[in-house]
């Protein structure tokens, strides 16, 4: 969000922000997403803006009565900002309610989002925010894979977990890795969510167990496999847009690579 509007909030104003991404994901499971959230934050509420964690820390957060689309909290702020109709390089329309927007851009299999290639998101504009465009570069993407956990493995609820990377397969070695994780009961009922960020370079970082705690055990799908993954990336770094009704607008990109994990 930035140091100026974290002061505007401190100072008791509102803050009314836009933050749109672009998502390559491999792994077991492979797409390319895009979403776009417009949201009015107050001090009140302004730990509810889930886009990232400071490093070498993490939240957890209990999303059984609803989070964002794709079960992450890309924003939980309970005042949506209308930005009207929102398309993709003009030509793929972004579905959306409310101020928050997203969807697989790759339904039938393939690749969407290419190394390198500009990628353009149009608004026409609702209440209170106008129309605009941006344009976002997806960045070259690593090979960005853990050692730990390894597909299907166990993870405890109760105690301390620790990640690892080969950190030399990082594009920014060094930057910062986002560490994900979430787990569905049977039939998707309840599900938390957990987002970790830590320094890339010493390739592994330790999830504490009271935030593994708020998870509940995975369930299993019909063919028996645990409904619970975790996911490592990197995010680029963002392009600032404006629009009227906003006080700032960022887009960026990210890698995923995503494994099933067994919660527990």
């Amino acid at each position: 969000m930035g140091q100026d509007l974290i002061d505007k909030l401190a100072s008791g104003q509102k803050v009314d922000f836009g933050y749109m991404y672009i998502r390559l994901e491999s792994g077991s499971r492979i797409g390319d997403w895009v979403y776009a959230t417009f949201s009015e934050f107050i001090p009140a509420n302004a730990g509810l803006a889930q886009y990232g964690v400071s490093s070498g820390y993490c939240v957890a957060i209990d999303c059984s009565n609803g989070c964002a689309m794709n079960g992450t909290p890309n924003d939980m702020s309970p005042a949506q900002l209308g930005a009207g109709a929102l398309t993709l390089d003009s030509t793929i329309q972004i579905p959306g309610y409310r101020g928050a927007y997203g969807g697989i851009l790759n339904p039938n299999g393939g690749r969407y989002l290419w190394a390198g290639r500009p990628y353009m998101i149009s608004a026409t504009g609702g209440s209170p925010v106008g129309s605009f465009s941006a344009t976002e570069s997806f960045a070259i993407p690593g090979n960005e894979q853990f050692t730990s956990p390894t597909e299907g493995q166990p993870v405890s609820l109760k105690s301390d977990f620790t990640v690892k990377w080969d950190s030399a397969q990082f594009v920014k070695q060094d930057g910062l890795v986002s560490i994900n994780g979430v787990s569905f009961t049977n039939g998707y009922k309840l599900y938390a969510y957990l987002q970790c960020t830590a320094p890339v370079a010493p390739g592994q970082f330790t999830i504490p167990a009271w935030v593994l705690s708020v998870l509940p055990p995975s369930g299993a799908t019909a063919n028996g496999s645990a409904l619970g993954y975790m996911w490592i990336g990197q995010y680029d770094a963002p392009t600032s847009f404006s629009a009227t009704g906003l006080d700032k607008g960022l887009f960026t990109d990210i890698t995923h690579f995503l494994r099933t994990v067994n919660f527990q």
